[in-house]
């Protein structure tokens, strides 16, 4: 069961990636050479692997919170609270 450390940090971490997303996507889509799209791609991985670290989460914690959002009822309104208040934070 993760924590309410694991979960802030898990709620950090989704918002963050949403901004990355929304900042990159855009870019990738009007790429068409697959090396400037593997560039962009890297990029990407790289500020993913960033926030992660910053926010004392691995791929695989992250991941492991993720799924079991999907089974447990209450701690998925406890974490899009957190998500709600994340993006409440930096808008």
């Amino acid at each position: 069961m993760p924590t309410d450390r694991d979960l802030n940090a898990f709620a950090r971490t989704y918002v963050g990636l949403q901004k990355i997303r929304a900042n990159y996507q855009q870019s990738l889509d009007a790429v068409q050479e697959p090396e400037k799209k593997q560039e962009i791609v890297a990029e990407v991985n790289g500020k993913i692997a960033s926030l992660l670290e910053k926010e004392g989460l691995s791929a695989d914690r992250y991941n492991q919170i993720f799924a079991l959002l999907s089974t447990d009822e209450k701690l998925r309104q406890k974490t899009l609270d957190l998500i709600t208040q994340e993006r409440s934070k930096s808008s």
